[in-house]
């Protein structure tokens, strides 16, 4: 027991709960952005989508950027780069579920 509670320390660090809480409100900006775009304007759901993704994943950057991460870049290169990194980083995931999705039965 003493063992699993020294991995569960270990694990449950300051970064990994402010993740999962960041990880949660950017669900719930992507929920809200796209629920007041179809509810509250002619946009194509299509489209509100696109922008309320677009929304929670500049919303994912900037909060793990400064609450999680506590970045450390400064000069517009090194922002650039993180930046870029980031959103690699999430292409890179919503091939693995595209891909995943193709091959649901």
């Amino acid at each position: 027991m003493e063992k699993l509670n020294e991995l569960i320390k270990k694990v449950l660090t300051k970064e990994v709960i402010l993740y999962i809480v960041f990880g949660v409100l950017t669900t719930v900006v992507n929920l809200v952005v796209f629920y007041l775009l179809t509810s509250f304007t002619s946009l194509d759901e299509n489209l509100s989508n696109i922008i309320a993704i677009i929304t929670c994943v500049l919303f994912a950057y900037f909060t793990n950027r400064k609450f999680v991460f506590n970045s450390t870049a400064n000069t517009f290169k090194e922002k650039f780069q993180e930046f870029y990194k980031f959103m690699l980083g999430r292409a890179f995931t919503m091939v693995i579920e595209a891909v995943r999705f193709l091959f649901v039965i």
